[in-house]
């Protein structure tokens, strides 16, 4: 799911 992928991406960026 590219939705999935999109909120990984955005949480990954926010917790670096």
């Amino acid at each position: 799911m590219p939705s999935k992928a999109r909120l990984a991406s955005i949480l990954r960026t926010i917790v670096c």
